[in-house]
């Protein structure tokens, strides 16, 4: 027996979203090589009203400050960074969706917000 459905909905191209959270776990996995502590937490939560959020969250040097990290196909990375197109933030919005930076101690923390 299947267990009943709970919770908010998003609609949203499931293959889209998969590229998107391979996307973000992908950029964290790269830019935490370096760390000591090579941790990715996501975190899945509902959101009040309707839609979700994901977080993903990494030990490696942290967000950019003031570089239009969010701008569609903006990349945070120095020209010598790791490989990318800035993809994540145009495909975020063409689910609906918005993508943003989250307050982290000690690395970066993006949190994909769906169906708000």
């Amino acid at each position: 027996m299947r267990p009943k459905p709970r919770g908010s909905r998003a609609k949203v191209d499931a293959d889209a979203l998969a590229q998107i959270l391979g996307n973000l776990v992908d950029n964290a996995e790269k830019y935490s090589r370096e760390a000591s502590d090579r941790t990715i937490t996501l975190t899945v939560a509902e959101l009040p009203g309707a839609g979700g959020e994901v977080r993903v969250k990494d030990r490696g040097p942290g967000l950019p400050k003031g570089k239009g990290l969010f701008r569609p196909f903006a990349r945070g990375a120095p020209k010598d960074g790791p490989a990318g197109l800035g993809l994540g933030l145009a495909l975020a919005r063409a689910q609906g969706g918005e993508l943003g930076a989250g307050e982290s101690a000690g690395g970066a923390e993006l949190i994909l917000t769906l169906g708000r």
